[in-house]
């Protein structure tokens, strides 16, 4: 952890992932560690999920580096938070993500997040994992793109995602998770809650089981909220290669 600190973790992040791209060809590595950082321009883009009621536009910006050549690429996915496909939705949140990638000469999607089947009480991380898997689809398309090097990197929630994203197509090459638990949402929200009361002084075990696990816990449970969902099944399937932070 001292490590991770005095190095940032954006700059550690890039550096594993670099690994997992490029693990196969140590000179890549190597000739990688001496370049300066990679300009990069950018793309504004749109590319359609899903399907019936639930197929969306989302909009989208391409971090492309200033390279010559095929290049890898990822495709970012967000944390918890509603949805909002439009041109000033909530890829912002990921933009720094974005351009670390980018500067490392790693072709870098984010895109605004669906509103149509997630919200704060209705989510579908299959919806989720279906809007990853067609931003891969769309960098494929791209002639700047080595098709067999596009992954994935979620954060928080994405965590969830990115893995049930991998589960299901080989098209997605590796996989990155920062912050993602191999728990459920409720699960993982009830330690959350108990923890923070147990900071704010709370320290009655049985007022924080009742808060916790007769209040709360409910809360998190309600059907169509996701909080149920099981990521290890999805985590089981994966061959890709796989960092989790």
């Amino acid at each position: 952890m001292v490590f991770l600190k005095k190095l940032g973790h954006q700059v550690f992040l890039v550096l594993l992932a670099l690994m997992l791209i490029f693990h196969a060809d140590s000179s890549l590595v190597n000739a990688n560690s001496n370049e300066q950082k990679v300009d990069f321009h950018e793309e504004t883009i749109t590319f359609e999920s899903g399907t019936g009621e639930y197929k969306e536009t989302l909009h989208g910006t391409v971090l492309i580096p200033n390279q010559v050549g095929r290049k890898a690429g990822i495709v970012l996915a967000h944390g918890s938070g509603v949805g909002d496909p439009g041109k000033g939705g909530n890829q912002k949140d990921i933009r720094k993500e974005a351009e670390v990638f980018a500067r490392a000469g790693i072709v870098a999607l984010i895109y605004n997040k669906r509103s149509k089947g997630y919200s704060k009480t209705n989510r579908s991380y299959e919806l989720l994992a279906q809007d990853l898997i067609a931003g891969v689809k769309f960098l494929q398309t791209r002639s700047d793109i080595d098709n067999k090097k596009v992954g994935v990197w979620g954060l928080s929630e994405g965590g969830w995602v990115a893995p049930l994203a991998a589960s299901q197509t080989d098209d997605i090459a590796f996989v990155i998770t920062s912050g993602a638990p191999g728990i459920s949402p409720a699960q993982q929200q009830t330690w959350n809650v108990e923890n923070r009361l147990r900071h704010q002084g709370v320290q009655s075990k049985s007022a924080i089981h009742s808060l916790v696990y007769n209040g709360a816990g409910v809360v998190f449970s309600l059907p169509g909220s996701g909080a149920v969902y099981n990521p290890v099944p999805p985590l089981q399937k994966i061959h890709q290669p796989f960092l989790a932070i």
